[in-house]
């Protein structure tokens, strides 16, 4: 005869809590570590889907049994990922344009590098047609 206790058997929540400190771990670490891929880089879904998963369950965990591995682990897991998502949507949001050009308006002037460390002036091109400024913008 059992003389424990409890109703109902102990769910593994520890393994849970265990598995989702990882998934949150990677997911944000990893996405420093992945900057060379543009799709990652922009959209950064893999690694948010991760953190999500990751801090679920946790969560789940912490709610199945209270202990000290999966407390811990849920609150590792709220510390780290919370941080990866505000840096992936608050910190990393480009702030809006000031002025837009449509297509024929007149730019400003203005003096900039080529790619020979020369000074270029946009209104030395003026004379020659149309101008396509290209500006790249990313990780090298």
């Amino acid at each position: 005869m059992d003389t424990s206790t409890d109703s109902h058997p102990r769910k593994p929540a520890i393994p849970f809590a265990l598995i989702g400190t990882a998934l949150v771990l990677i997911g944000g670490i990893s996405y420093p570590l992945l900057l060379d891929n543009a799709w990652i880089r922009s959209k950064a879904i893999p690694n948010i889907a991760l953190v999500i998963i990751g801090m679920l369950l946790c969560g789940w965990a912490v709610a199945c049994r209270r202990s000290i591995l999966t407390i811990a682990g849920a609150g590792l897991s709220t510390i780290v990922g919370g941080l990866f998502l505000a840096s992936v949507f608050l910190f990393m949001n480009l702030p809006a344009p000031s002025k837009s050009w449509r297509d024929g308006e007149m730019a400003p002037d203005f003096v900039l590098s080529n790619q020979n460390d020369q000074q270029v002036r946009l209104s030395s091109f003026r004379n020659q047609g149309p101008v396509l400024l290209v500006f790249y913008r990313g990780h090298w």
